[in-house]
């Protein structure tokens, strides 16, 4: 009996045994899985993280490459028609290109002398009006770039939040009439662009006699129809991953910076 007993008990111990192993292992792949997975979503976040940056490289090689077409720069050109998610090997990226000279320059208010450009001041306090933004925060930025240095487009939060009209460049700049939103173009030259601002695309603005002509106004702000900064925004997949660069490029001289979003 005791023989038996004991027999009972070993088997008893190696199924208790042999059971423990097997939970042992299986929490053991399933830790060894998860870490794959985690290592596969790392890889595929890196690699779609990649592949934006050099989507955004591609796009300021092109508007250098484009430049050599003409001395303008429209909506009707391919720069401006963005491009859809578009499935390239190992994944997919697409993005757009945004004329940041056909924004409100906020660092226009002032000259390269640091005096306050009046013309550009009142054309802003219309912008803000119409924007309900308070004009007491357009005089703080025009003390603040003329007794500093210019801003960049982290700096004025209010403004930002309305990034399809103002924006922030390094220097001065012209606006671009081919390219600025009929809400910006109306307050430069008033109803009189309503006629011609959606054949911009076809029929682009050769000088800023052309655009005098045709609108039947004398603009006080500086004006343009070609352009050197252009913002850039790349998103990309891979597997799982996900990024989204933006970017500020700046013809001739390549991206200015680049920040992950």
């Amino acid at each position: 009996m005791h023989v038996k007993t004991s027999r009972g008990a070993a088997i008893i111990a190696a199924m208790l045994v042999t059971a423990v192993v097997a939970a042992l292992a299986a929490g053991m792949f399933t830790q060894i899985n998860r870490w794959l997975a985690r290592t596969d979503a790392a890889r595929e976040a890196a690699q779609a993280q990649s592949l934006a940056s050099a989507g955004v490289r591609w796009a300021a090689q092109y508007l250098n490459e484009e430049s050599r077409l003409g001395p303008l720069d429209h909506l009707g050109e391919l720069w401006a028609s963005g491009l859809p998610p578009t499935p390239i090997e190992g994944g997919t990226m697409g993005g757009r290109i945004v004329d940041a000279q056909g924004k409100f320059n906020i660092n226009n208010l002032v000259k390269a002398d640091k005096s306050i450009s009046e013309p550009d001041v009142a054309l802003a306090r219309a912008l803000c009006a119409e924007l309900q933004i308070p004009a007491a925060q357009l005089e703080v930025l025009s003390r603040f770039i003329s007794q500093k240095m210019a801003l960049s487009l982290a700096d004025p939060p209010a403004f930002a939040a309305h990034g399809s009209v103002f924006t922030a460049l390094p220097t001065r700049t012209p606006i671009n009439v081919n390219t600025a939103s009929p809400f910006l173009l109306q307050r430069i030259a008033g109803d009189k662009t309503q006629q011609v601002r959606d054949e911009r695309v076809t029929r682009p603005f050769q000088s800023m006699a052309d655009f005098a002509a045709r609108t039947g106004t004398t603009p006080t702000v500086e004006l343009s129809g070609a352009t050197n900064f252009f913002e850039v925004e790349v998103e990309a997949a891979v597997g799982s991953g996900r990024a989204r660069e933006w970017a500020l490029a700046q013809r001739g001289k390549g991206v200015q910076w680049q920040v992950a979003m």
